[in-house]
């Protein structure tokens, strides 16, 4: 894939940032501790795929419910999604806390590369967060409050994803894409009461490759497919972090993780957290390959969003603005023509929310006074922001 100068500055600058204090994984807590040895069970780690192998979906529902010492129910455990390698992603799924059977599937997938996206659960957007002393607090502002929340610790050897060997770790997209769409098969085929909802996929930084790469995997697997995903869109976040100024709530997930009463919970057991150091590693020629052709079939043939914080000094706005005036889309030339337009959160606000340019099924957002990590600066206007996205509420229709 070729690329335009506008594309070459940004990765350019990119890589400096990278370089300097490797901005990409530097919001991420490292190392992350040992599980604790406690004199309490951490169980064992729980593998679903034999389970839908051997047809058996309702036990597989039921094993993977997490434990009561998590407040919020849901379920998690691994999918295989090499045997060759013994390549396992790890999941944590929590169904809509308001009408589940129909709200809408999201996924979030973190950045890094190797970051692990329960750090979009418990720093962002998941049903809780963790105080300084490692204990689960309620989250006023949740997405899972409309939503049902499925983080996937991707690629493969990130958080509590693993394999047996070296081959099994991705190399560029096209192998992130081939682990996710089995894990996401995989994933329908245990859970199918959810499998005719809606299905977004989400994520922010370098995630903004892999859920291009993604979308474009099932858009093309999704005519054939036995196990048919109800793909509507993908949404889009630069997140990456500046060390300088991280709040210290960033660090105290791992806490939480480390205790052998959570890990016995979301099905575990004694496996190393990953700090994803081998995963940035096997990615280090990715980083200069562009996924924009397969952004340009999305945005084709799907709803998309792209945001960034109006204080995001890393990638900034106008570094975002500048890839998409290049991108060959069939909306390219109303995209430069487009005006932005004023949106607030409730009509009777006296401050503004964003900027929005829309195109079609195109958002292209700026959230005022957000950094790095939106939703966690910004919660109530980033869950707005996604509301509007996925529940097709006009930017310029302030009605709750």
């Amino acid at each position: 894939m070729k690329f335009s100068m506008l594309e070459v500055l940004f990765i350019m600058a990119s890589v400096a940032a990278a370089r300097q204090l490797d901005y990409f994984r530097s919001m991420f807590p490292k190392p992350y501790p040992h599980a604790l040895n406690k004199g309490v069970d951490p169980g064992q780690p729980l593998l679903l795929t034999p389970y839908i192998e051997r047809g058996d979906i309702e036990k597989a529902r039921l094993v993977s419910e997490t434990g009561s010492y998590i407040p919020q129910p849901g379920h998690s455990g691994f999918l295989t999604v090499n045997k060759t390698t013994n390549s396992n992603m790890f999941f944590w799924f929590f169904p809509a806390q308001v009408n589940p059977k129909t709200a809408p599937v999201l996924v979030w997938l973190q950045g890094g590369p190797g970051g692990s996206s329960l750090y979009g659960l418990f720093v962002e957007h998941g049903p809780f967060s963790v105080d300084e002393h490692g204990n689960l607090v309620r989250r006023n502002i949740t997405w899972n409050s409309r939503y049902s929340m499925l983080y996937i610790d991707n690629p493969v050897g990130t958080g509590f994803s693993f394999t047996g060997n070296d081959s099994g770790y991705a190399n560029n997209e096209e192998d992130v894409a081939r682990d996710l769409y089995s894990c996401l098969t995989q994933f329908f085929q245990i859970f199918t009461s959810y499998q005719s909802n809606d299905f977004y996929i989400t994520g922010e930084s370098y995630a903004g490759k892999y859920v291009p790469a993604i979308s474009y995997k099932i858009h093309v697997e999704n005519p054939t497919a036995k196990v048919k995903i109800n793909f509507k869109g993908m949404a889009i976040g630069d997140g990456l972090s500046d060390p300088e100024t991280n709040p210290k709530d960033f660090s105290y997930h791992p806490l939480f993780l480390a205790r052998p009463e959570t890990r016995n919970a979301i099905h575990v057991g004694n496996l190393t957290f990953h700090d994803g150091s081998e995963v940035s590693e096997h990615l280090s020629n990715d980083f200069m390959m562009s996924v924009k052709p397969w952004l340009a079939t999305v945005m084709d043939n799907y709803k998309v969003m792209l945001y960034n914080g109006q204080l995001d000094i890393i990638v900034a706005n106008p570094l975002t603005e500048a890839m998409l005036q290049t991108v060959d889309w069939r909306g390219l030339q109303a995209y430069k023509a487009a005006q932005r337009t004023v949106w607030k959160v409730n009509a009777d606000d006296d401050e503004v929310a964003g900027y929005v340019r829309q195109v079609d099924n195109f958002y292209q957002v700026v959230v005022r006074d957000g950094g790095h990590i939106l939703p966690h600066d910004q919660p109530a206007r980033s869950f707005d922001m996604i509301r509007r996205f996925v529940e097709n509420i006009p930017f310029s229709d302030l009605h709750q």
